[in-house]
């Protein structure tokens, strides 16, 4: 007993000792050398989610938030020079077109001659030279009428006072009023067939009404050409993608103002805030695919082509109505057709999720 306690045992303890200082060396020196060379060869690959092209129905339909505002008024302008003689009528009157609302005077082009006064002298026939009669100057009066039918704004003419021609002494605001909102490119380019018609509906006021005349102010960047005018539907598509590289803002920037007139018996109030609604066209059971697969503007654009062997290709497309998520493809892929979901480079949005992963 003594032998196993004084021998024995301190020899088994060195061996376990010795068992963990090696394995404590072979952890900390070549285990890890081993992982980082296996970090440098991932075995997950990333790979970006494919879709199936499919029949669908695109609503071209632009919606805007609006604001009611009053329609510009017309101004009085003054369509003589002199002096004004006489008011008619007083800031804040109804007037109608053609109503007088003050009168000018001038001096007459032609002034009467002074009659010369005299007596002849002895053994002359012709009259001495006398003083003329002082005559009593002649003036011509004009009315300044009222432009159109409304209400009498900022009317600023005083008897006595001197106008020229054309100078602006009032304005008649009509009494209507305009809904107006903001386009952005994007929205721009969908109508560039004009609708004919837009619904509004006033926050909080009367029932929707439809506008018959909506107005759409041309942007600047415009300018430069269109699509195919042979095409209505060519015409109609819109940016797909958003535009890559710095600065892009993906066709939010405004680019145009729509406006539309407000019928005069629904009651509003300037700065009311409207909902507007267009629609430039409908397509029905037509070949789809989403707009984040496309890259492209007006009426082509490019996807990529998946085989079944996984291998893309880039293809011309024509574009049809897009709804903002969705783009019609009048030509260029067919039904079960299998496209990348996203161009190749642009930003993917968060809410879709993990893609599928390969080992390797």
């Amino acid at each position: 007993m003594s032998v196993l306690r004084r021998v024995l045992l301190p020899i088994a303890w060195l061996v376990v000792f010795a068992v963990i200082a090696v394995a404590l060396v072979k952890i900390a020196f070549f285990d890890g050398v081993e992982l980082a060379a296996d970090a440098e060869f991932p075995t997950a690959e990333v790979m970006t989610p494919a879709v199936a092209v499919g029949l669908g129905t695109v609503a071209n339909t632009v919606e805007l938030t609006g604001t009611v505002a009053a329609d510009d008024g017309v101004p009085v302008r003054s369509t003589a020079q002199g002096e004004v003689v006489a008011v008619f009528a007083e800031q804040g009157d109804a007037v109608e077109e053609g109503a007088a609302l003050f009168q000018v005077r001038r001096p007459a082009e032609i002034q009467p001659t002074p009659v010369q006064v005299g007596e002849a002298e002895e053994g002359d026939d012709a009259p001495a030279p006398g003083v003329p009669e002082p005559v009593a100057t002649v003036y011509e009066y004009y009315d300044i009428l009222a432009p159109a039918d409304g209400t009498l704004a900022a009317f600023t003419p005083l008897p006595g006072e001197s106008v020229s021609i054309g100078q602006t002494t009032g304005t008649v605001s009509p009494g209507t009023y305009h809904v107006s909102g903001t386009l952005t490119a994007a929205q721009q380019f969908r109508l560039l067939d004009r609708p004919s018609s837009a619904v509004i509906a006033i926050t909080g006021g009367a029932a929707p009404f439809t506008c018959t005349d909506p107005r759409i102010t041309e942007p600047q960047a415009a300018a430069g050409g269109g699509p195919d005018a042979g095409s209505e539907r060519t015409a109609m598509a819109g940016p797909i993608a958003p535009a890559q590289g710095p600065g892009s803002d993906g066709g939010s920037t405004p680019a145009g103002e729509l406006t539309c007139p407000i019928p005069a018996d629904v009651p509003v109030f300037v700065g009311l805030s409207a909902d507007i609604v267009l629609s430039a066209g409908v397509a029905e059971d037509v070949v789809t695919v989403p707009t984040t697969a496309v890259k492209g503007s007006i009426a082509t654009g490019i996807v990529w082509v998946q085989d079944p062997a996984g291998e893309t290709t880039e293809r011309e497309v024509k574009l049809g109505l897009n709804d903002g998520s969705s783009v019609e493809i009048t030509e260029g892929l067919a039904e079960g057709d299998m496209i990348l979901e996203f161009v190749p480079g642009s930003d993917v949005p968060l809410n879709q999720g993990a893609y599928p992963m390969m080992g390797g």
